[in-house]
């Protein structure tokens, strides 16, 4: 009874049939890849794309998150004054959502060109578990390092999860569904060594906890500031790859493109992006399918298009979560991970259904 308690049945299962997949995963000799030869009906319906409100969402949500907060004396707008004695601890959370939300769009964007799924999203890559894991076995062998130590242990994990990714996609020259398998495998086995831990360890539980909810709460300013950097500069890499993104979705072999290597490159830019991201909040769901089936609806088709208004979107719902979990229920947080998933299911879900009641009417 004590070892049931300690080793629940859900956990040792995907111990037990993780590694199974994955290596069963080159042994498979056909896997579904979705039919590029016919006509392939639109995701969503065809309407006119309108840049003006999106931009002007996120210029008014940025207001919001700087301004109107919950205090002491209920809701009001600061004062000019007091959002200058509060922009030392709004902006480097606000900086940190921003920057995890556009990575993880363009992320999104990225892996649902190449595997031609647009329910695809940065979490199957298993980047995000890999984190998880470096900084569970370093709060295992050194419970009380400091900031740096975590993050060059996450940074570990997440690119230990990367090799062995690629090294089981050596066999099948790269191909992004058997990519998103593994990842999928990954993330279980890596997902349930952390909840073994959490169900036994005390001390590294609540760190853990944290993590796994995409919590801003912890970031610093030059973090904040790093963060935001470094997803300027992997948003500014994607231009070079567009050719890529886009003949991918067709016929890459028939028009002179390098299929494997161009998976390899692109994959590696999501994994970064996914990477920088999971060391900023940790792993989150939701943000990098939604924003690009969001801007998607708004009409966005083009590779670039959709990735710089996927960007802005995500940025937007995770500026929304981080205030949300910060104000709605004062002094109490709720991390933005959480706070994210929670306002983006029922919405993701609702863009689902719409098409499918179009189509049918």
């Amino acid at each position: 009874m004590v070892l049931m308690a300690l080793l629940p049945t859900g956990m040792m299962t995907a111990l037990a049939g993780a590694p199974l997949l994955l290596w069963f995963l080159p042994r498979l000799r056909h896997l579904f890849q979705p039919d590029v030869n016919g006509p392939q009906p639109a995701p969503f319906p065809a309407r006119s794309f309108t840049r003006l409100p999106v931009l002007a969402l996120f210029i008014v949500m940025l207001i919001v998150a700087l301004a109107f907060a919950h205090g002491v004396n209920g809701w009001r707008w600061n004062s000019l004054a007091e959002i200058q004695v509060m922009l030392p601890f709004r902006l480097p959370r606000l900086l940190a959502a921003i920057a995890a939300g556009v990575l993880l769009a363009a992320a999104g964007v990225i892996l649902q060109r190449i595997s031609r799924n647009p329910m695809a999203s940065p979490e199957l890559l298993g980047i995000g578990a890999g984190a998880s894991l470096g900084i569970t076995v370093q709060l295992l062998l050194w419970p009380m390092a400091a900031m740096p130590v975590m993050i060059a242990s996450s940074a570990a994990g997440a690119l230990i999860t990367l090799g062995i990714t690629l090294w089981q996609a050596r066999h099948y020259a790269l191909n992004p569904q058997r990519m998103l398998l593994s990842g999928l495998a990954i993330t279980a086995l890596f997902q349930s060594v952390a909840a073994i831990v959490i169900s036994n360890n005390g001390m590294a539980a609540a760190m853990l906890r944290q993590l796994m909810t995409g919590s801003t709460y912890y970031v610093s300013t030059p973090i904040a500031v790093i963060a935001f950097t470094l997803a300027l500069l992997l948003l500014a890499l994607t231009p070079l790859l567009r050719r890529a993104m886009l003949l991918l979705s067709l016929h890459p072999s028939s028009l002179g493109l390098n299929v494997t290597q161009s998976r390899l490159l692109l994959m590696l830019l999501a994994a970064a992006m996914t990477g920088v991201a999971t060391l900023i909040v940790g792993p989150l769901s939701f943000i990098g399918l939604l924003g690009p089936q969001l801007a998607r609806q708004l009409g966005a088709r083009k590779p670039m298009e959709q990735m710089l208004f996927a960007a802005v979107i995500a940025a937007i719902l995770m500026m929304l979560a981080d205030w949300a979990g910060s104000n709605l229920l004062y002094p109490r947080q709720i991390p933005a991970g959480l706070m994210a998933t929670l306002m983006g299911g029922p919405w993701l879900a609702l863009l689902l259904w719409r098409p499918l009641g179009s189509t049918n009417s």
